[in-house]
């Protein structure tokens, strides 16, 4: 069941209007390119439009927001997360120091039950050695495990200095599976609380209702071609708020650049139909068609490049072949391929090539 821009805004809409009924204040949203906070590149959090009012003293009970998100993991060509997309949207608080836990805890409580119909006994609070205190203050309806992660899972940075957070996660167990949704941390400056933090992402909640194992069969209702399907979106967002700016940081171009790169090899090496791409529901993600086709000419563009410069290869290698059989040696030609192949950046056209005929020629010179 593919979620849809109107599922997203129920369960966001709720969320905002349950926490401003109790008092909290709504901000906007950051844009997903961040300006403010320089420790980042995109928006990655709801933390991250808040730390201003973290940082000089939450006025009244806290703060509460919907944040489109973006955390670029899997641009890494060897780290690719089949769990979770790069772009989500996700909803938070940040609560006054002065709210008693105990308070925050049978609000998040009362949130879960009646928002989203998720019973105490279908919760389970993570917490380790450093947390305990943090969970104590939770319903003893709910479940508890202890230390089932690394010290890393429960300890939280902000890119800031002598404030960090500890905190327990919530994981959900619907028809038969066990999904993490969401965390409460208590934020210190040196040794002094100065907030709590509550939130989680829109896409996994959805998910989690509705029994889908993933983000990616909540997004796209599939399960295939998903390097695809997460970094166009990341490249259509970015390229979108990009638009909304006069000038963009560096290192948000070069990620641009990067995932421009990746994708234009993906489809090189899947030879899966760009075009199929058109097919995209847009409203889910808040972009426009003008952006997925601009997106689209451009990947088209340099894909076509990539099959041209491997066509060139193969050129190459069967003029070697006739001269092996001519006169020259088969070191030479192994020689004079690898001097090709480095002079002409051809390394990963080679490597991606799903050409039979590269392939074999490939064998034959054992590259």
């Amino acid at each position: 069941m593919q979620i849809t821009r109107t599922d997203i805004y129920s369960i966001a809409n709720g969320f905002l209007k349950f926490y401003k009924a109790l008092g909290y204040v709504e901000i906007q949203p950051d844009n997903i390119i961040q300006e403010r906070d320089t420790t980042l590149t995109y928006t990655n959090s709801t933390i991250v439009p808040l730390k201003a009012e973290l940082l000089k003293g939450i006025k009244g009970k806290g703060f509460v927001l919907l944040q489109p998100c973006l955390r670029l993991k899997n641009l890494k060509r060897n780290n690719f997360d089949s769990a979770f997309t790069s772009y989500f949207r996700m909803v938070g608080i940040l609560s006054s120091p002065q709210l008693r836990i105990s308070d925050q805890a049978e609000n998040i409580k009362d949130y879960f039950s009646k928002n989203l119909s998720i019973k105490p006994n279908e919760i389970t609070i993570h917490y380790n050695d450093e947390t305990i205190e943090l969970a104590k203050h939770f319903s003893k309806d709910f479940k508890f495990e202890s230390n089932s992660f690394t010290a890393k899972f429960y300890n939280w940075k902000y890119g800031i200095e002598n404030v960090a957070g500890l905190g327990i996660t919530f994981f959900i167990e619907k028809n038969k599976t066990s999904r993490e949704l969401g965390n409460f941390i208590e934020i210190k400056k040196d040794s002094k609380i100065i907030g709590y933090e509550f939130g989680f992402g829109i896409e996994t909640c959805y998910g989690i209702l509705n029994g889908i194992p993933d983000n990616f069969l909540t997004l796209f209702n599939s399960n295939e071609n998903k390097k695809i399907n997460d970094l166009f979106i990341a490249l259509c967002v970015i390229t979108e708020a990009a638009e909304a700016k006069e000038k963009i940081s560096v290192f948000a171009e070069a990620s641009l650049r990067k995932l421009r790169v990746e994708l234009s090899y993906e489809f090189f090496k899947t030879k899966f139909e760009i075009r199929q791409m058109e097919k995209i529901e847009v409203s889910v993600f808040d972009i426009s068609k003008a952006t997925v086709n601009k997106a689209l000419q451009e990947i088209e563009n340099r894909v076509t490049n990539l099959v041209a410069r491997e066509n060139e290869l193969i050129d190459y290698v069967s003029y070697l072949t006739e001269q092996i059989k001519k006169t020259k040696s088969r070191k030479w030609a192994e020689g004079k391929l690898n001097e090709y192949i480095r002079k002409n950046n051809l390394n990963r056209i080679l490597q991606s090539s799903s050409n039979e005929k590269l392939k074999k020629l490939n064998i034959q010179f054992e590259i």
